[in-house]
């Protein structure tokens, strides 16, 4: 058995430049596609934060509504009316509640339909908004 000095198996060069630039393109490669994905991802959770936050908002103004005391009046109700306070969240996004009351019946007791919705303040871009009917006992 004779070997040549200086001579080491294949097996045992280990990993050579050519490969490890092959693995970081293709690393780059995989980062650059999922990228697009990651954006999309986070501008579809802020929208839908925004809607939740624009839902409880109207939650909240409908509240302000059913907790006038019995037996409501529809002078009351139409105090609450017009738009509320500014609203800014801890993300910076900021809300506009306003609060819209119908018509009066013409005969009491009767019915009043009160539509509460939140936009956006800075676009005025409607984010949601409810409509409900309140009983009222005189005018």
């Amino acid at each position: 058995m004779t070997t040549t000095t200086g001579e080491r198996p294949r097996s045992a060069d280990g990993i050579g430049l050519v490969e490890i630039v092959i693995s970081i393109f293709l690393l780059g490669l995989l980062a650059v596609s999922v990228l697009p994905l990651m954006v999309n991802a986070m501008t579809t959770s802020r929208i839908y934060a925004e809607v939740a936050t624009a839902g409880q908002l109207v939650g909240q103004e409908i509240e302000r509504v059913r907790a006038l005391p019995a037996p409501m009046s529809c002078a009351a109700i139409e105090a609450l009316e017009g738009p509320g306070a500014e609203v800014t969240d801890t993300r910076g996004a900021r809300y506009q509640p306003e609060l819209v009351v119908g018509e009066c019946p013409a005969a009491y007791p009767g019915v009043v339909s009160v539509t509460s919705e939140v936009t956006d303040a800075v676009s005025g871009d409607s984010l949601a908004s409810a409509v409900t009917s309140v009983y009222v006992a005189s005018p």
